[in-house]
């Protein structure tokens, strides 16, 4: 399957109080089969940092609760918010929780409505930032 690509908007306020950047793009694809069913999303940070987000499925629903989200080089987030800039809100707060390898668990993720989500992530050691564009799907 050929990856499918989301160009990313002009990102809004994270909640640190940050002023809008120009996201870059993000790509999705399937992980590969060793790998199970899985969608993986990629994008850079403003600062650079190579960015993936894992969802556990090849489809991301009202359904997902958790992503995951590894970074290179690695590096600690401090909040996943997750956005609908179509309807300007939000959901509730994620949970984060640092993983051995390095990767960052997010869960209660609660996609509330179907359309374009952004997940804004924010990295406290060095301020930089970067914004996930994801399609929420039935």
């Amino acid at each position: 399957m050929k990856p499918f690509r989301m160009l990313a908007s002009i990102a809004l306020v994270i909640l640190t109080g940050s002023a809008p950047f120009a996201a870059a793009e993000t790509i999705c694809e399937l992980a590969a089969p060793a790998r199970g069913r899985s969608l993986l999303c990629r994008t850079m940070s403003e600062q650079g940092k190579a960015l993936t987000l894992v969802f556990a499925s090849e489809r991301v629903t009202r359904q997902t609760e958790a992503a995951r989200l590894c970074s290179e080089p690695s590096a600690s987030i401090d909040e996943a918010v997750l956005w609908m800039p179509a309807h300007e809100h939000g959901s509730g707060p994620t949970s984060l929780a640092r993983a051995p390898d390095g990767c960052t668990e997010i869960a209660d993720v609660d996609f509330m409505m179907l359309g374009l989500w952004e997940v804004q992530v924010h990295f406290p050691d060095d301020g930089d930032r970067a914004v996930f564009e994801v399609q929420i799907e039935r």
